[in-house]
């Protein structure tokens, strides 16, 4: 999910080895699943990403779901066709139909 302008969950890296969630700055806070991580006010208010990360007075916070490792697994493999096909993706049918009839150049 992205907040606006802000920098995505996805650009803030689980360590799960070291259970810490480090930032784009690369300022590491300890982490639990079904958590909120919060970045100390002190540190967001003077990095340079600030901008690209949270306007809030209190730092930025990271939500961590019960089920986060599985989810970024499943992301991970929806990237690929065989993730696509193990989960049943199917694309649109006008996606495939497109695929199929290309429409010729006139």
């Amino acid at each position: 999910m992205r907040l606006g302008p802000y920098f995505a969950k996805t650009a803030f890296h689980l360590d799960w080895e070291h259970g810490v969630l480090r930032c784009p700055h690369q300022v590491e806070m300890p982490f639990a699943p079904g958590a909120v991580v919060q970045f100390p006010a002190q540190t967001c208010a003077v990095c340079p990403q600030r901008a690209h990360c949270t306007e809030s007075t209190q730092g930025r916070s990271v939500t961590i779901h019960p089920d986060e490792r599985f989810l970024a697994e499943l992301r991970t493999r929806q990237l690929t066709p065989a993730g696509r096909a193990c989960a049943g993706w199917v694309p649109h049918p006008l996606a495939q139909r497109r695929h199929d009839h290309p429409t010729e150049a006139a």
